[in-house]
């Protein structure tokens, strides 16, 4: 199990070096980070979205059960952190937001997706609870827009004028759109032809490697005075206190057994790398975040091994 985890995590490990190279030697442009992660915001993440929702049979994406006690968790856990930076680190709105995406947004689709299906058979029931921990996170994805909405908005305007305009923005948001309209597609029961589905599936996968070769450019230009004690929170957030909440409210809605442990795994992913685009995208906290997501990828392989170990003692056999 362990070398499943390890062979999962050291190609991610030599895009980051990749990346970190190319800075290091000045072999691209100045900005390309930046240009890279507007690529997968606006274009690979919409895509590998839309495909995936579309795809999903509406009854699969609807678990009710599952989908609100893994959405609490994210949810839980975001709130939690941005209290936290704001009150504690007196981070400001921006700043607090972003660190709340990276100790909320698990890399459920290119570590979870690997790492389960490798301890548990392929079975149709965790194709699906994989495939809901990867759409799920959708609904952090717009809590994220809508606060950078309303911060960039609020200056002078009435409420319903900021609403107003965060509507707006949301519903322009690439991803946000995208995703919307590939649950239209899924419950109007329409059948997009294969191969538009899998082009823009391959299509969305490259936001794996950009963003990872971007957070190795960042690292090669960290800060040396980053704020570590907030680095260090919100892995502890992510890694430890989010698999745990999820694995209370899963139990607490009647869910046990393999599901609950496949959904702790998976809530207890390292950080997604989106929370680094959207640190780009909106200018807030870049080295920090950078520097999170990769420190969370470094410090994973310990946590999975505790989070296996307890579902043994419980009697949950692993594959």
């Amino acid at each position: 199990m362990l070398k499943v985890v390890i062979s999962t995590l050291l190609p991610l490990f030599l895009m980051v070096l990749a990346g970190w190279f190319a800075q290091r030697k000045s072999l691209l442009p100045k900005n390309s980070s930046k240009t890279l992660n507007d690529f997968v915001f606006f274009f690979t993440l919409p895509a590998l979205l839309f495909s995936s929702l579309a795809t999903t049979p509406i009854e699969e994406i609807f678990q009710i059960r599952f989908a609100t006690a893994y959405t609490l968790s994210m949810i839980i856990s975001y709130l939690c952190m941005f209290g936290i930076s704001s009150w504690l680190f007196k981070a400001c709105g921006p700043v607090s937001c972003i660190r709340s995406a990276s100790a909320s947004l698990p890399n459920s689709a290119f570590l979870g997706l690997p790492i389960i299906i490798s301890l548990f058979d392929n079975t149709h029931e965790t194709l699906v609870i994989v495939t809901l921990s990867i759409l799920l996170p959708t609904a952090i994805v717009m809590l994220i827009v809508t606060q950078f909405e309303m911060y960039q908005n609020a200056g002078g305007q009435g409420r319903g004028a900021v609403l107003r305009n965060v509507g707006v923005s949301l519903l322009k948001t690439p991803g946000i759109m995208m995703a919307f309209a590939g649950i239209a597609v899924s419950l109007s029961g329409l059948q997009i032809p294969t191969f538009l589905t899998d082009s823009m599936q391959s299509f969305g996968m490259a936001s794996v490697p950009c963003t990872l070769f971007a957070i190795g450019m960042l690292i090669a230009q960290l800060d040396p005075k980053l704020n570590l004690k907030s680095v260090l929170s919100v892995n502890l957030m992510k890694l430890i206190i989010q698999p745990a909440l999820a694995a209370a409210l899963l139990y607490a809605f009647g869910i046990t057994g393999k599901t609950l442990v496949i959904g702790a795994l998976l809530a207890g992913m390292p950080s997604a790398p989106l929370a680094c685009v959207f640190s780009q995208v909106y200018n807030a906290g870049e080295s920090e975040t950078f520097a999170t997501v990769f420190i969370s990828m470094l410090v994973y392989i310990p946590v999975f091994w505790g989070i296996i170990t307890i579902a043994n003692g419980f009697g949950v056999a692993l594959g």
